[in-house]
């Protein structure tokens, strides 16, 4: 099976070879920007990655991010780059992740608006029309920073708690879901009809398991081969509702 990663972007790979270990000059990077389930909190093995970190050196991460470089690395040298922190909101991605990422990397995978949609729902001055306008802002600034990134946007996960301010916050994520879906950027959808409980470890769907995690690696994974973002959403969707 010949499949290239390279078509993705105009930048060049050369794997150099030292002492038996392979060392990169130009490797194909991955950069994940966002709040606690893109810092990869609920992992079994996480792996701190500030800086590009080649794929070899995470060989037992468990955490999305580990696993779509762990895929990608198959094909072509890749290594990895995980800004996300948790509590991040939008802005802050914007204002304190952004800047750190390689003006050089290929692919941005952003998951961000958890921590926002608490806000929003909560009623604490914050609304809907500001965080579009944020996001916005947000995916500009990414594009800009990294002008070859190929961005793949993640929607926001409804909550599954019962409560007032729960349902008051899955009509939210609903329509932050709406507006990502509607940007021209690959996004993967996770709002799945009857995904299964056990791909997230709490109810507000904050933390992903390492199922989910790999459900999710493998929905980005086929964005990043060229699949549209209906058939790589049903993909990671049938993987959630699957990891029982």
């Amino acid at each position: 099976m010949s499949i290239t990663l390279r078509s993705l972007a105009s930048l060049s790979i050369l794997a150099l070879s030292i002492n038996g270990s392979p060392a990169f000059a130009a490797p194909y990077s991955v950069v994940t920007l966002g709040d606690a389930a893109a810092e990869q909190l609920g992992a079994t093995v996480r792996c701190s990655a500030t800086i590009m970190t080649p794929a070899y050196a995470c060989l037992d991460g468990t955490g999305f991010v580990e696993v779509l470089v762990r895929m990608m690395s198959r094909y072509e040298p890749t290594a990895f780059q995980n800004l996300a922190a948790k509590p991040a909101r939008t802005v802050d991605v914007g204002l304190e992740q952004v800047p750190m990422m390689s003006p050089r990397t290929n692919v941005a995978v952003l998951y961000v608006g958890t921590v926002d949609s608490a806000f929003i729902a909560g009623h604490k001055g914050y609304t809907l029309r500001q965080w579009y306008a944020d996001y916005d802002w947000l995916v500009g600034l990414i594009h800009r920073r990294a002008p070859l990134a190929k961005v793949i946007l993640l929607t926001v996960p409804r909550p599954i708690l019962t409560d007032e301010e729960s349902r008051v916050r899955a009509d939210v994520t609903g329509a932050m879901s709406r507006h990502i879906s509607r940007r021209p950027e690959p996004v993967l959808d996770l709002n799945c009809r009857n995904f299964s409980k056990a791909a997230f470890l709490d109810p507000t769907l904050a933390f992903l398991s390492d199922k989910g995690s790999s459900a999710i690696a493998r929905g980005l994974f086929a964005i990043s081969l060229g699949l549209t973002r209906e058939e790589a959403s049903a993909s990671a969707c049938a993987a959630l509702r699957a990891e029982q």
